[in-house]
């Protein structure tokens, strides 16, 4: 397999649009919503993500995932003087459980060792994907009624 990171650009949108209403759609079970709806809402849902993560985060890198030359997700990671964030890692559902997310956080945990650099995350409880945060190495560090915030780092004494 052939995984590869591309910078996004605008020529992305249609395609980072209909990654995001994919996952919205299971993480909220807007099946049974008329498709004009559920599309609205996602619109409105994804450009809120996005002026968030322009916000908070202005120098954050934004890149689409493809694996044998299809698009397969995005990688938002921002990467400042004192830490990693992995701010979004998404991957369609025919491209999950076949080691495309692993590579991607592999490679961004090997470079935040290198730098001496902790790598931090966020992810909702019933999100999937935490179990392979676990195995990886990350922490819960802290958490509510709905996320886990989570850390990576090569020694793993302290949390915070």
């Amino acid at each position: 397999m052939d995984i590869r990171l591309k910078k996004r650009s605008e020529c992305d949108s249609a395609f980072l649009f209909h990654l995001f209403s994919q996952i919205k759609k299971a993480e909220l079970h807007f099946d049974l919503y008329p498709e004009d709806i559920s599309s609205q809402i996602f619109q409105m849902q994804f450009n809120a993500w996005e002026q968030m993560v322009h916000t908070n985060y202005p120098g954050c890198g934004d890149f689409l995932i493809t694996c044998d030359s299809e698009k397969a997700g995005r990688l938002q990671v921002d990467r400042d003087s004192e830490e990693f964030r992995i701010i979004n890692i998404s991957l369609l559902p025919s491209f999950r459980n076949r080691g495309v997310g692993t590579k991607i956080i592999r490679d961004i945990l090997a470079e935040a060792r290198q730098k001496g650099k902790p790598v931090y995350l966020e992810a909702d409880k019933n999100n999937p994907a935490v179990k392979l945060y676990h195995r990886l190495g990350f922490k819960v560090c802290q958490e509510n009624e709905l996320k886990f915030s989570m850390k990576y780092q090569q020694n793993q004494d302290v949390c915070f």
